[in-house]
């Protein structure tokens, strides 16, 4: 999503265009869908009226009072997330009549793209008429407009364009959203702080920061600086509320808890080494971040040359493969290897498969802890198998115990 917006800003730029862009989201869409609604919708579409009625009745789950729910789509169930792919596709469709633009959709955001500002007013007025006939209503403080190379016109929508924790600047580059990263920091290690066992402040951990990767869009090809500022936030979700990082926090708790107070009885190594192989499963920022950076610079040697402007140039084939070579995500670059690693490689995967794991090629985050960080682990333990396989706690690793 955060790529194809980029390609659409760059394209613009290319031929010295100005371009609109307008982000919103549906305010608590899955609550107040109407039941009214998806009837209507479904019958529309010539649905036979039996299959309409078992629908209503899933929906119209039963209240404490007695009451049946009249508004509403239930959390998890995949008829769910049907029907609301069903109405706002047909939100879209009505938005897209009104004017060409383009709109990109994940889940209830929405972001319109526009050649012209008139073209941007249009799809904005349809938009907020639809929702309202619906019955449903716009995020006003998700709500948004910014126009790179031109003016914003004055009916659109005051606010910034920010989406997860980036935000869209009138330059048309995206950056990292400061505020946002620190709130969530702050969050973090409250929420990390709160437990007591040391497994679970790391699997919280974990959770926070595989959610702040997925809204930082690591993987989208954003600029030279993108990667960098995705490094510094991950920083400053590492530092805890007293300034100590996870893995200083962690390496304390463990000498203080287990060893006695003894410092500097555990290798680093341990901290990011995986549970199932006697580790602590640490998430290591290095083997996330490099590979991208290398496959990132790999990549720039081998884009295409800007085609020269044309008129239309999504028609185009030569802008048309520049286009889709923007869109494509970075893949993270694997590491070199050589026959020795590729054989603790091998002894790695057979360990897990002596666990219940399947035996699945490694990821390349995997790859590259094994790569940088095994050397350190055979001069500490001599061994990946230091801990008998009979000894992980595999159960409580998978949260069945």
């Amino acid at each position: 999503m955060f790529a194809g917006l980029r390609a659409d800003l760059d394209l613009a730029r290319a031929h010295d265009r100005p371009v609109w862009v307008l982000k919103t989201d549906l305010a608590a869409f899955y609550p107040s869908v109407s039941h009214a609604l998806v009837t209507e919708l479904l019958t529309w579409l010539g649905l036979d009226a039996r299959l309409v009625a078992v629908v209503r009745e899933v929906l119209a789950a039963p209240l404490p009072d007695g009451t049946r729910a009249r508004r509403g789509l239930p959390l998890g169930l995949t008829l769910s997330r049907a029907l609301e792919s069903l109405i706002l596709t047909l939100v879209v469709a009505e938005v897209r009549a009104a004017a060409p633009v383009r709109v990109l959709r994940l889940v209830d955001d929405l972001v319109i793209v526009a050649d012209r500002a008139e073209d941007l007013s249009a799809a904005w007025a349809s938009l907020r008429a639809v929702v309202a006939e619906g019955g449903l209503a716009l995020n006003e403080g998700k709500t948004g407009a910014v126009c790179v190379g031109g003016e914003r016109p004055p009916d659109a929508p005051a606010g910034g364009v920010r989406w997860g924790l980036l935000a869209l600047g009138a330059d048309g580059a995206w950056r990292v959203d400061e505020p946002a990263v620190d709130a969530f920091a702050a969050l973090t290690s409250e929420r990390v702080l709160a437990h007591a066992s040391l497994l679970d402040r790391v699997a919280c951990w974990r959770d926070q920061l595989r959610w702040l990767q997925t809204w930082l869009a690591p993987t989208a090809d954003l600029g030279p600086d993108h990667l960098r500022a995705v490094g510094d936030a991950v920083a400053r979700l590492e530092r805890l509320g007293d300034g100590a990082t996870m893995a200083t926090m962690v390496r304390a708790e463990v000498e203080r808890r287990f060893l006695g107070g003894t410092p500097g009885a555990l290798p680093d190594t341990w901290l990011h080494w995986p549970l199932t192989a006697g580790g602590l499963g640490l998430p290591w920022q290095a083997a996330d971040r490099v590979p991208l950076e290398l496959a990132r610079a790999e990549r720039e040697r081998q884009s295409p040359a800007l085609p020269a402007p044309v008129h239309d140039p999504l028609s185009d084939p030569a802008w048309g493969a520049w286009y889709a070579h923007r869109l494509t995500p970075i893949a993270p670059l694997e590491p070199t290897s050589t026959p020795e690693q590729d054989d603790q490689v091998k002894r790695f995967v057979e360990r897990g498969t002596r666990l219940g794991r399947p035996g699945a090629p490694l990821a390349p985050y995997w790859r590259w802890v094994l790569h940088t960080l095994g050397p350190d682990v055979l001069d500490a333990y001599g061994s990946f198998d230091f801990v008998a396989t009979d000894l992980v706690p595999v159960q409580l690793i998978r949260g069945l115990g």
